[in-house]
């Protein structure tokens, strides 16, 4: 457990229930709550790797006038290599979906994935939806979501130009005053992420739309809230972020005499606010339809700032200035300080529509809430928590498990990595630090000495972009340099199995060796650019590595010095290669090229090819089964025309699927058992944290 980590891009109070709350993640799937957030339960787990494009959520969107549904707009990519997407429907909460495919591409993990719902139930007639794309104009739903057809009348362009090209359509709200009970909503807004047509709305359900006069010129529509046939209250910016925003406001639209308002709490780059932001989340009271609050977005120095007014918009109080933040179950949070502020990409917020005083925001760490905002109305501080117990929407990119010491340690998108002495927790010292990295890549430990631990990653070019432990991941010490072939740091580490010779493969470059931790660097001879390296884990002076290219294996018995080639070169290659050592036998690798999986016993003389394979993107090793010579291996892919997560008890002579179809956590980046637990296994996912399963009875 690390309790959230990533980009929470959208919250939607259930205005028909008390209690219940959807969140949406970029890479992450969605989440339900129905106690108001303490608890949250993972709506997306049953999309395996091929499906993992659907874990980027595009939109979300309860019925209003039903607790029971809730609508999923999923698509990770817009690009041409992009997946595809769907809109899914629920009807019990999201328990179970069904999917609908949809002609076009969305962009749940590309910027503007924090603007408003896109997809919208109409509250008067819950068969009725709407869903604003990005590339492909606005689409409408008569039937609950099963079948969609594009809105021709809507004249916005559907390719943009400027800073929104490629967001399209920012939020759909229907208001619902407008309307009879069981007959469509007649007067609907939609919003567009380009300056000067950026705010449409149709006053006979959809079938003729005009773009509402006097809106702001410069800057488009981010998020909008609505008191119910008086006031639309808007904010607005001039990019659609997370990143990139210079300049923001918050406006108002009284309906009845068709004018606007200029309501922004404080203006960007004026007066004592020098520093360029915009503004993102906005929230509506929704007893006192006067009371809003917003989130500042983009705004690093000073710190995000949440507003809130109580008069609609005349006088605003800052809150967060003002607040008192407290997350003991996330340690990682504080950033190794004695406070944390909770923020960074500052954007979604929601007030409770059963209780003013909670509201929560969204970051790009997780989820912020509070129980009592009213008491700023009064000049008082607020306090807020950290209410992300279920939510685990990290991308981990690599993950070991020694024999000794912590049970788990990894490197993680964004956050470094950690050390992980109880699974069940977040790691009570934090990320790690010493190198302080942006984003972890590759971590390996001496197999001999498990003590030893090295990793490498991303972050500031000050320091070497890299380090060791000699305690098993509780303390570090940077190396002293990076290799010359390094440009960016990252790339893969392996090391010796006695922890003496570290080979560090740089994104981008060389593979090179050391023995000093750094203080100087040799090239591994034989080697290209990119190719991985991985240590034998009984003999320290055994390395191996795979070349993509020609599918071929090389080896080094110098300690990384030189590689050649081995007489039998494995016969495939593919792109996405896993080359994996056994844990306690020398010379026993395991190699998936292409869409074979082989095995060697001979330091990679010879192999044999398993059958049944289709396809294997990682492969790890944990405790053997109870009266077993070699020790269990883990593998996620495909055997025998099934996708999942196998293991295998008899060095790979067959094989149990150990998930099933409605856990099946996305993409993986690294699979492995723990050595010392038989039966247990990790799953580093791509937006979903670290899964970790032991068999059941």
């Amino acid at each position: 457990m690390i309790r959230a980590g990533g980009f929470i891009s959208g919250i939607v109070f259930s205005q028909a229930k008390d209690g219940l709350v959807y969140v949406r993640t970029d890479v992450g799937g969605a989440y339900r709550s129905e106690d108001d957030g303490a608890h949250w339960i993972p709506l997306t787990d049953q999309f395996g790797p091929k499906d993992s494009t659907y874990t980027g959520i595009e939109s979300i969107a309860p019925d209003p006038s039903d607790a029971n549904k809730v609508y999923l707009a999923a698509g990770m990519y817009t690009a041409e290599w992009g997946g595809p997407s769907a809109i899914f429907r629920s009807s019990d909460k999201g328990k179970t979906f069904e999917k609908t495919p949809m002609p076009f591409k969305m962009g749940g993990n590309e910027d503007g994935r924090g603007a408003g719902e896109r997809l919208a139930v109409d509250p008067n007639l819950g068969s009725v939806l709407f869903f604003g794309s990005r590339l492909a104009g606005l689409w409408k739903s008569a039937d609950s979501g099963v079948t969609w057809h594009h809105v021709d009348s809507f004249p916005a362009p559907a390719k943009l130009s400027g800073p929104g090209e490629k967001t399209g359509i920012t939020f759909v709200v229907f208001d619902g005053s407008q309307g009879i009970k069981d007959s469509a909503t007649k007067t609907i807004y939609v919003g567009v992420a380009q300056t000067g047509i950026g705010l449409y709305r149709s006053q006979d359900g959809g079938a003729t739309w005009e773009l509402v006069p006097g809106a702001p010129k410069d800057l488009f529509p981010n998020h909008a809230v609505l008191d119910p046939g008086n006031t639309l209250y808007l904010s607005y910016d001039d990019n659609i972020g997370p990143n990139g925003i210079q300049d923001g406001a918050i406006w108002k639209f009284t309906v009845k005499d068709a004018k606007w308002k200029n309501i922004t709490p404080v203006t960007p780059g004026v007066g004592e606010q020098p520093h360029k932001f915009g503004y993102g989340g906005l929230a509506m009271d929704a007893e006192h339809p006067d009371t809003l609050m917003v989130t500042t977005i983009d705004r690093w120095y000073p710190a995000d700032e949440i507003f809130r007014t109580t008069n609609g918009g005349r006088k605003w109080t800052a809150i967060r200035s003002n607040a008192v933040y407290a997350a003991p179950n996330a340690p990682w949070v504080y950033w190794h300080k004695d406070s944390t502020g909770g923020t960074g990409w500052m954007n979604g917020i929601a007030i409770d529509p059963f209780h003013p005083d909670t509201a929560m925001y969204t970051t790009g760490e997780g989820i912020w809430g509070s129980t009592d905002i009213t008491r700023a109305d009064s000049g008082k501080p607020t306090h807020w928590n950290f209410p992300d117990e279920g939510l685990e929407e990290t991308v981990p990119t690599e993950l070991v498990s020694p024999p000794q010491g912590a049970h788990l340690l990894s490197v993680v998108g964004d956050i470094g990595g950690f050390r992980h002495e109880d699974v069940e927790t977040s790691p009570i010292g934090g990320f790690f630090t010493n190198p302080q990295l942006n984003t972890g890549t590759s971590i390996d430990f001496a197999a001999l000495n498990p003590m030893i631990v090295v990793r490498v990653g991303y972050g500031d070019a000050k320091t070497a972009r890299g380090g060791y432990s000699l305690d098993n991941g509780v303390s570090w010490k940077p190396f002293a340099s990076e290799p010359p072939t390094s440009h960016n740091g990252a790339g893969r580490v392996a090391i010796s199995a006695d922890g003496k010779i570290v080979v560090w493969s740089p994104d981008k470059g060389v593979p090179f060796w050391t023995a000093n931790w750094g203080r100087t660097w040799s090239p591994c001879n034989g080697l290209n650019d990119k190719m991985r390296v991985v240590s034998d884990r009984v003999n320290p002076g055994k390395f191996y590595s795979f070349h993509d290219e020609t599918g071929q294996l090389l080896e080094s018995w110098d300690g990384a010095q030189v590689f050649k080639e081995r007489t039998a070169p494995v016969a495939s290659k593919g792109d996405h290669n896993v080359i994996a050592p056994t844990p306690g036998i020398e010379g026993d690798l395991w190699i998936s090229a292409g869409e074979k999986l082989y095995h060697s016993t001979d330091s990679g003389r010879t192999f044999a090819s398993l059958d049944g394979m289709q396809k294997v993107n990682n492969i790890g090793f944990g405790m053997s089964a109870p009266g077993k010579p070699t020790p269990a291996i883990y593998l996620s892919g495909s055997v025998l025309d099934t996708e999942g997560v196998f293991r295998s008890e008899d060095a790979g002579r067959s094989w149990v699927r150990i998930d099933d179809i409605d856990h099946q956590f996305g993409w993986k980046n690294s699979v492995i058992g723990d050595p010392r637990i038989y039966g247990r296994v990790y799953l580093a996912t791509g937006g979903r944290g670290i899964v970790y399963g032991d068999p059941q009875p």
